[in-house]
């Protein structure tokens, strides 16, 4: 059981965005995609997700090509967080939520979502007065709340995240990325973009790094970001690299 991406290549408007990518997500595991801006991250996410068919290549979900999934059945098996979420209505955070469940959702289960992100003082207020940290948060819940089903049966299922960390404080990142690794030790497999080298470093257990649309590098956190990924994939001088590699560096610890 896993998710198989094999020799992805994928143009937009004519300019090739991504050129044979190959990898493969299992259940269980936290997966950190990296790279510079422009890499071509998010667009491998959307692929992998099966909210963009690849022009050569196949996404799979456990042996079955992801492309023949229908709409209803992809989206029990998996939830995806985009960058951006536009709503123009005031919409509740209650009914924001609500969105993310496939049945009506209880005010119980709603709430609990909320709680994973200390959100649950929220779900009366409007959607749009919110801070970006807090719509960040509410999102999350909303995504976490399609996947409540898997999660009280125990059953694997997929959570694809673009830039979660985006407008969340210190703390919020840290509880995000925690709550991340309960779930995948209850036998999630979360694909993850952040930019966030040393979180990825203390919190991945898999780490792909993008640069111009290729897949340069992948295996273990502690394997894969290193002094020499900050040279040759985000080209940091020496003083910003050693600075970075002492903070990986008491990641690790």
């Amino acid at each position: 059981m896993s998710l198989l991406a094999e020799g992805l290549g994928w143009a937009q408007k004519g300019k090739k965005i991504l050129h044979d990518v190959s990898g493969e997500l299992a259940p269980g595991t936290l997966l950190a995609i990296v790279g510079p801006n422009g890499a071509g991250k998010s667009s491998l996410l959307h692929l992998l997700a099966g909210g963009e068919r690849p022009d050569t290549g196949t996404v799979s979900l456990d042996g079955q090509l992801l492309s023949t999934y229908s709409a209803a059945s992809l989206a029990r098996r998996r939830a995806v967080l985009t960058q951006e979420q536009s709503l123009l209505f005031p919409f509740t955070v209650r009914d924001v939520v609500a969105m993310g469940s496939l049945l009506a959702a209880s005010d119980e289960d709603i709430e609990h979502c909320l709680r994973y992100f200390s959100a649950a003082e929220l779900i009366n207020r409007q959607y749009l007065s919110l801070s970006g940290g807090e719509r960040q948060r509410v999102q999350i819940a909303r995504v976490l709340l399609q996947l409540l089903p898997s999660l009280k049966a125990g059953d694997p299922a997929y959570l694809f995240l673009d830039e979660p960390l985006n407008a969340l404080d210190l703390n919020h990142q840290f509880a995000l990325m925690a709550l991340l690794e309960s779930l995948r030790d209850r036998g999630f497999a979360i694909a993850c973009v952040i930019h966030d080298l040393v979180l990825a470093h203390r919190f991945a257990d898999q780490v792909w790094v993008l640069s111009n649309g290729r897949l340069v590098a992948q295996g273990g956190a502690v394997a894969v970001i290193n002094e020499r990924l900050l040279d040759e994939v985000f080209m940091l001088p020496a003083q910003p690299r050693k600075v970075m590699a002492s903070l990986l560096d008491c990641a690790a610890r």
